[in-house]
């Protein structure tokens, strides 16, 4: 005659596979908090590895920086720095060739807010990276008499960095010179649940021979 299970070992054997579900659920919910801290890490070290490549792209064929340029572009508060200050916004211009009757790329960057409202993280910024249509200087070869508010709109590229608040997040600074831009950036991800995640870049650019 088969023996059947006892109260007392149905209640032992419940909890114990009551305990294993318990475990294995807070297994599943920290490796799933885990990856999701690493995705967003990730993909704002992307973001700013992009846009810090953009840059020194940029940066190493432009010959003339908008220094002290305070105003209104693309919708955004716009203040570039003098030589040897620092500041959030850049402003400069490419030229196309060496020739001396050249067409300038001006390109614009700057912080503003996040696009794409984020709760969790309420101040986080994204960088605004704009190319105005190609344009001849008046005279020729004299960039610097290029008015940015003037010129036609071109194309935009944004650069969702989750900057931190404040000058910690960005940070741009001429040299006394002129000839190179040290840029600062600092992201911070506050995830849904999890601890913050947050990286600093510190970078040096140098312009070719400026006119």
């Amino acid at each position: 005659m088969k023996r059947g299970f006892s109260v007392a070992e149905v209640l032992i054997a419940g909890s114990l596979m009551l305990g294993l579900m318990i475990t294995a659920e807070a297994t599943v919910r920290y490796l799933w908090q885990n990856n999701l801290r690493l995705r967003d890490g990730l993909g704002t070290r992307q973001q700013v590895r992009h846009f810090y490549l953009q840059l020194r792209r940029d940066l190493r064929s432009a010959s003339y920086l908008f220094l002290g340029y305070n105003g209104t572009l693309m919708g955004e508060h716009v203040v570039v720095p003098s030589a040897g200050a620092s500041g959030s916004s850049l402003l400069f211009a490419i030229p196309s060739d060496d020739s001396a009757d050249t067409e300038y790329t001006v390109c614009l960057l700057t912080p503003r807010l996040r696009s794409q409202y984020d709760a969790n993280n309420p101040q986080a910024r994204e960088i605004l990276y704009h190319r105005f249509k190609s344009v001849r200087s008046t005279p020729p070869n004299t960039p610097g008499g290029l008015l940015p508010g003037s010129l036609p709109q071109g194309t935009s590229r944004v650069f969702d960095c989750y900057l931190a608040p404040g000058s910690a997040g960005f940070n741009l600074k001429v040299t006394p010179n002129a000839a190179g831009v040290q840029v600062v950036t600092q992201f911070l991800v506050n995830p849904q649940r999890g601890n913050p995640v947050t990286e600093r870049y510190d970078a040096f650019f140098t312009l070719r021979n400026n006119v």
